[in-house]
């Protein structure tokens, strides 16, 4: 029960520690360890036919298949490498690394985005919208503005949003309960609003995760539309994702006040 973004997302976390510490120390400790093992594995596994990142399981852990969010992990994993590499001055393994990532940005665009639907599909042999396809503009593949993501996102925030005011992970999800709300899934729609300059909506959309957070502070997996937490609680990746969230809002608010003040 391979999922391939597990493989890619350690490398884009590496990456992101040398990005804000710029310690070389940190990126040599697990470079031969870590990184080139990873990405060895990782351009082994894109089909030469698709440009993609092979079948197997979604984040979800729940369907095989070519995921967008997968590939566009992946995307950030070798992008991610490249950059680690050139820091160690390693260019012949960076170079190399970043065509792969080159390749996969291509194919994500050219087989994962639907015309007919105006909108990314959940994967190379499902359109089924699903709130996960936010990893194209959180990944870089595109700009959170490009037009492609907008209708994206759009389509999210309509045909997924819940009666609770939350944001289900996919169409028809049965898991708990019928398209119960998810926090990470409602924090990720609020940290598009926030990357495009939507910050009253990005910050009603953190309210709702906190307003239906248990009492005690506690972020669930899921609230069904009566606003009742359920499944697991607390959940770390509610909590992480909740800090980013309101990191990239600040982020966001800041640069606003910014430009406002020039």
């Amino acid at each position: 029960m391979i999922q391939i973004d597990e493989t890619g997302l350690p490398l884009y976390a590496l990456y992101n520690n040398w990005d804000i510490a710029k310690s070389v120390w940190t990126t040599g400790r697990y470079y031969r360890g870590l990184v080139i093992p990873a990405v060895n594995y990782l351009t082994k596994a894109i089909n030469r036919e698709t440009g993609l990142p092979i079948s197997s399981f979604d984040l979800w852990e729940e369907r095989k298949g070519v995921h967008t969010y997968s590939a566009c992990t992946v995307y950030a994993g070798l992008k991610g490498a490249c950059e680690l590499s050139r820091s160690l001055g390693d260019y012949d393994n960076g170079n190399g690394w970043k065509d792969a990532a080159d390749r996969i940005k291509e194919s994500i665009l050219e087989r994962l985005y639907d015309d007919r639907l105006k909108r990314f599909r959940r994967s190379l042999d499902d359109p089924t919208l699903d709130s996960s396809v936010f990893a194209v503009w959180y990944f870089g593949i595109l700009p959170p503005d490009d037009p492609r993501v907008v209708r994206t996102m759009e389509a999210i925030e309509r045909e997924l949003k819940r009666p609770s005011g939350g944001i289900a992970r996919y169409l028809h999800d049965n898991y708990f309960g019928y398209m119960n709300s998810w926090i990470i899934c409602t924090l990720w729609l609020s940290k598009w609003h926030s990357a495009v300059g939507n910050l009253n909506r990005a910050l009603e959309l953190l309210d709702w995760c906190a307003t239906h957070a248990h009492p005690a502070g506690l972020m669930p997996e899921q609230v069904d539309d009566k606003g009742r937490p359920l499944s697991v609680l607390p959940l770390a990746w509610s909590h992480s994702a909740y800090v980013l969230a309101v990191l990239e809002y600040l982020q966001a608010l800041e640069k606003r006040e910014r430009n406002t003040c020039t």
